[in-house]
């Protein structure tokens, strides 16, 4: 007969000290724990996906590391390490408050960039930012911006501020003098010195020749460094002041999503000390052409990412493989609404070829578990449901945090397989 293994918030940090069998047990079970699963047989907690449980041990041990003795107490302080400023302001919270992962400096060739001051683990929360400025529409500002280059372009001042709009300046002017002015310090890849030539090596935000303050536009700054805020707001875009310092590759190594109040950067792979950390400014499963044409609109500047580099036999090969996925992604649901078998044998090709192009990022997991978790439910196969929401409530406790709606969503599936409506 199977043991049960009891847990909950007020003992898991007991069992933890107690010995190295028992701590095994709780890291393996700490997902279900968060998601308020408190009792599980042994084989069950085996069953879970078995990459994120050795990345959530090395997690454990660093907290363990940091606080002394008790993980939970690193945990209580990390929450007490959000920084609050000044009513109006900015808040930041980093993953390890305690333990900064990485800095901004200036890179050869490159401009500003923010490289890892550490080994920096899968999954680990780097920032959560609140923004700064909130906008309803962000095609509006892209619009703008662009419309102040070809104004510039025809030989209008510099200072001229086509670029900027009625909703910005007045969300601009509710900031601090020193917002204000680290929202100016920000690129702007409308302005005439970076319009006129080609931006190299990713640089993203920032630029080695940037042009003089009175050539930017705040409608420029805002289009070269927002964020959207979600599919599901409407067009809504946010700045964020350190969140913006990220640099772009489309082979990134941290991924960004917004989980109300704030952007959230996180590590989607392991990552090296002293490597720069980059985020993905486009689509990153799009070809290369497509990229390059959506960067260079949107963001001034033409990439030699280790993708946009390969030569071109190689890069073609990787669009081929991507347009597969592409038209896998399509499929899942056409077919796999008729056939769920044949619609799980498409998720596990979707997950290969993602995997080939190194795009296997939790953003992707989690929208292709859940695939594969509905497709489980319509074999009525247990086994199957909880391996793939399993994998897709831990895709999602990285990318969003345990408070997010699909998050919990989640959570209660992975509680009960059963409760998703296609099963009943």
């Amino acid at each position: 007969m199977s043991q049960k293994v009891n847990l909950d918030a007020a003992t898991a940090p007991t069992l933890l000290a107690e010995s190295e069998s028992v701590c095994e047990a709780w890291k393996r079970a700490a997902l279900d724990l968060r998601a308020n699963q408190t009792e599980l047989t042994t084989r069950e907690v085996a069953e879970r996906v078995g990459v994120e449980f050795q990345r959530l041990k090395n997690w454990l041990a660093r907290e363990k590391k940091k606080s002394g003795a008790d993980p939970a107490a690193a945990a209580r302080a990390a929450d007490r390490a959000v920084t609050k400023k000044t009513a109006g302001t900015s808040q930041k919270r980093s993953g390890a408050a305690t333990d900064k992962a990485y800095e901004q400096v200036r890179i050869p060739g490159r401009g500003w960039g923010m490289v890892a001051t550490r080994d920096i683990q899968y999954g680990e929360l780097l920032l959560e930012e609140r923004p700064v400025i909130t906008l309803r529409n962000h095609s509006t500002v892209a619009l703008s911006g662009m419309l102040a280059k070809l104004k510039m372009a025809r030989g209008a001042k510099p200072n001229e501020k086509a670029g900027d709009l009625p909703e910005l300046e007045r969300e601009f002017t509710k900031l601090t003098p020193q917002e204000q002015a680290a929202v100016m310090d920000l690129h702007d890849a409308t302005a005439p010195e970076n319009s006129s030539s080609s931006t190299t090596a990713s640089t993203g935000l920032t630029s080695t020749s940037a042009p003089a303050p009175e050539q930017k536009t705040l409608g420029g700054i805002f289009r070269s460094n927002c964020f959207a805020r979600g599919v599901d707001d409407g067009g809504m875009s946010v700045l964020c002041l350190e969140a913006s310092r990220f640099n772009h590759s489309c082979v990134q190594n941290v991924s960004h999503a917004f989980a109300d109040p704030y952007e959230r950067i996180y590590a989607c792979r392991d990552i090296k000390r002293g490597e720069e950390l980059c985020t993905c400014y486009c689509d990153p499963t799009d070809a290369a052409a497509t990229r390059g044409r959506e960067l260079k609109f949107s963001h001034g500047f033409e990439c030699d990412c280790e993708a946009c580099a390969l030569p071109e036999r190689e890069r073609e090969a990787a669009d081929r493989r991507r347009a597969k996925y592409k038209g896998l992604d399509e499929k899942i649901a056409t077919v796999g609404g008729m056939d769920p078998r044949r619609g799980l044998e498409l998720v596990g090709e979707a997950f290969e070829t993602l995997e080939r192009e190194k795009l296997l990022l939790p953003a992707l997991i989690s929208r292709h578990a859940y695939d594969g978790y509905q497709l489980a439910c319509g074999m009525r196969n247990l086994l199957l449901a909880k391996k793939w929401i399993a994998r897709a409530h831990a895709a999602q406790l990285i990318e969003n945090g345990p408070d997010h709606e699909t998050t919990t969503m989640y959570a209660g599936f992975l509680k009960n397989p059963k409760s998703h409506q296609i099963w009943r």
